[in-house]
């Protein structure tokens, strides 16, 4: 699902829904440093380039990603986070 943003009200819900995940920059960051070698052999449509991680600029790379994989930077930041517990093997 993408949000268009000529619709002003959806692109703010889905800006109220990411706001606690940009609180940890640090934590951001080194979740992404241990998940991204994995999310391209997923995505590996996506170059190098689009995962590279710029403090500060963490919107700016799942955008692209959100853009490049026909989803919302709601489903991709939600993806990112919940990574490594969808990975680990079930009991």
């Amino acid at each position: 699902m993408k949000i268009e943003k000529d619709i002003p009200d959806k692109v703010n819900q889905y800006d109220e829904i990411l706001k606690p995940w940009h609180s940890d920059e640090s934590s951001v960051q080194s979740i992404w440093e241990r998940i991204k070698d994995d999310y391209h052999l997923k995505y590996p449509n996506l170059t190098k380039k689009d995962l590279s991680y710029v403090p500060g600029e963490f919107d700016k790379m799942t955008s692209l990603i959100a853009t490049k994989t026909d989803r919302c930077r709601a489903e991709v930041n939600n993806e990112i986070r919940s990574w490594e517990a969808s990975k680990k093997p079930k009991e």
